[in-house]
């Protein structure tokens, strides 16, 4: 039996603990330092209106040392340099670490200005709204949604509608509608619907086109009755200039015979057409 007084010898476990707590990194205190050294080079350069420098310091001094109060900061200067997307990214992340109600206050209000509430409405409501390149659809109109400042394009489709799309710009710190209309794949008046009348649109068609072509024919029998009587008005002239006009006169009336028999034509095809299409 060992005497109470023989040291313990270390165990394994115990020495391997030790060699970890050798080769541990330095203190968290140290980075802490050089990240407020970074955060104070970051304040100077903001100060000197030199934004690009002061966001490279926060961005090495976030690496060293990761304090929400720098995604603030950092969210800050991308505003003001124009990076709406990685301000709005920055001001989120912010948010989540649930900072103290007087700052997480202005974090809210930066977010309000950066993505202003874009309402998407439609002339035919229920249409699915996808938004930029997303190819997940954002809802459905009448639609709200927060939306970074800057160039957007939201792409709609529907049923009985065709499918578009609409470029639009959100402005800072300012709400808007957004208004969408579709082109309907039929028209208004569908095929089977009926005037005040009681006809189709087809029929009316048809009674107009049939009219016309009958008109036209009439016109046409007219004129080549005028070019029939001019012809025997030529071949009786009893000088060489009155047979001239009178044959002049006679290719004339032809001429506008062929036409008037060639709308009609047209016209009573069209008109037949419309007659059998409405059945």
């Amino acid at each position: 039996m060992k005497s109470p007084d023989t040291p313990l010898r270390p165990s394994p476990a115990r020495a391997l603990l030790a060699a970890l707590v050798a080769l541990a990194p330095a203190p968290a205190a140290a980075q802490t330092a050089r990240a407020d050294v970074l955060r104070q080079q970051a304040e100077e350069a903001y100060r000197n209106g030199d934004d690009l420098r002061a966001l490279s310091f926060l961005e090495l001094a976030y690496a060293a040392d990761p304090q929400p109060g720098i995604l603030a900061n950092r969210g800050l200067i991308l505003e003001r340099l124009g990076d709406t997307r990685r301000a709005v990214a920055d001001f989120e992340a912010y948010l989540a670490t649930q900072p103290p109600a007087e700052k997480r206050a202005t974090a809210e209000t930066a977010l309000r200005r950066l993505r202003p509430e874009v309402l998407i409405g439609s002339d035919r409501p229920g249409l699915t709204v996808f938004l930029d390149d997303q190819s997940v659809p954002s809802g459905t109109t009448p639609l709200r949604l927060p939306l970074p400042v800057g160039a957007h394009l939201v792409r709609f489709e529907g049923p009985e509608v065709v499918a578009g799309q609409v470029a639009f710009i959100v402005e800072a710190g300012r709400e808007q509608a957004i208004q969408l209309r579709p082109v309907p794949l039929r028209p208004v008046a569908e095929a089977g619907a009926q005037t005040r009348d009681g006809r189709t649109p087809a029929e009316t068609w048809a009674y107009v086109s049939l009219g016309a072509g009958v008109a036209t024919a009439v016109a046409g029998g007219a004129l080549t009755l005028l070019m029939m009587g001019a012809k025997d008005d030529r071949d009786g002239a009893s000088t060489r200039s009155a047979w001239k006009d009178h044959d002049e006169t006679a290719e004339l009336y032809q001429t506008g015979a062929g036409a008037a028999f060639g709308v009609s034509a047209a016209a009573l095809a069209t008109g037949l057409y419309f007659w059998f299409a409405g059945d």
